[in-house]
């Protein structure tokens, strides 16, 4: 009897070798895109256009610090929805820069790649984003590193603005407000504009600049889109008459756009570079703010509450009636009224 358990073997080699062959002709091709017709599908469908150039009065939130891919199971299409329906129609993604020395700024660049679907689904529900580096050393945050400023840690924050300028023009977003350290004196005019001038030429949207005491000089506004005011007295009767004043001193036509501070509070859980927000549950703050003169009187063209529990009331309340919520809406009310006014009045005067 002929002995096949050599044929045998070399046929079971044979089909093993056609086996692993084919699985990698499947995978490379999985890789290429071959079978990816349900993502091309999806790839055809354009993202909604952005309501922002639509906007002529900012009714913003400041979305709290955290993991964005978390951000962006609570920001979904009905949370975003009841935050338009309240009235927010603009949103601001904070970006935690983590300073673990005074010469070094890190921050998690794979946590962006949530950004394009949290922008999208703004857009989707009517409202424009404004995403904002802010710093955080470990305990809490703040709009400018509190270390001192050298030509190490500027080549640091150079190349940090550049990469967000490339972010925040990939994923859609509407404007980049600038945080407190750009401007600074330790750093010459000549670097603070040609860097200005490379970040808009990989960012078309607006940006904005922070001019807190401390922050922005006053003498680059004439270079900015926006500026952004976070006043530290929410009861002060006048926060802008140095302000606005500067602004109509360099005839600049630009949106002077006013920030609650944050009321919440931010630690670390074991891991240093990690925000973890601990909510204040007071909307009187955020109501207290609403009620701003320069809010009131239309001296500014817009504005951003903070707070994790002004969005919980705003995304997530069942009580249509909470007082922030019919507060905001009336905001929007009489902003739409001006709107139709001032339009059938120059109506009356072109006829």
């Amino acid at each position: 009897m002929a002995d096949h358990s050599g044929t045998t073997r070399e046929r079971r080699t044979a089909y093993f070798i056609i086996a692993v062959m084919v699985l990698a002709l499947l995978w490379f091709a999985g890789q290429a895109g071959w079978f990816s017709a349900g993502s091309d599908e999806r790839a055809d469908v354009a993202p909604p256009p952005s309501p922002a150039k639509q906007i002529d009065q900012r009714r913003g939130l400041c979305l709290p610090v955290g993991r964005l891919a978390d951000l962006r199971d609570r920001l979904d299409a009905s949370a975003a929805g009841k935050l338009h329906e309240n009235g927010v129609n603009w949103l601001m993604l904070r970006l935690p820069v983590w300073t673990p020395t005074p010469r070094r700024f890190e921050y998690n660049s794979f946590e962006l790649e949530h950004l394009s679907d949290i922008v999208e689904t703004a857009h989707a529900a009517g409202m424009g984003v404004t995403l904002a580096p802010v710093y955080w050393d470990g305990s809490a945050l703040s709009t400018i590193p509190p270390v001192p400023v050298n030509a190490t840690l500027f080549g640091y924050y150079r190349d940090i603005l550049l990469d967000l300028g490339g972010v925040a023009a990939e994923s859609g977003a509407d404007a980049l407000q600038l945080d407190g350290l750009f401007g600074s004196t330790a750093v010459s005019a000549v670097e603070w504009t040609d860097l200005l001038g490379e970040l808009r030429a990989r960012f078309s949207g607006a940006i904005e600049g922070r001019i807190d005491e401390g922050h922005t000089p006053a003498m680059y506004l004439t270079q900015l889109d926006a500026a952004a005011l976070a006043p530290a007295d929410t009861t002060a009767p006048d926060i802008s008459g140095d302000l606005f004043a500067a602004l109509r001193e360099k005839h600049v036509n630009k949106a002077l756009l006013l920030i609650m501070p944050d009321p919440d509070r931010y630690h670390s859980n074991g891991m240093a570079w990690d925000p973890i927000c601990t909510p204040r549950s007071d909307d009187d703050l955020a109501l207290e703010f609403l009620s701003l003169p320069a809010l009131i009187e239309g001296e500014s063209s817009g504005f951003f509450l903070c707070g994790a529990d002004a969005f919980e009331i705003l995304s997530h309340s069942v009580d249509a009636d909470a007082p922030l919520a019919r507060r905001l809406r009336a905001i929007r009310d009489a902003s739409v009224r001006k709107a139709l006014e001032d339009g059938r009045r120059e109506h009356s005067i072109t006829q």
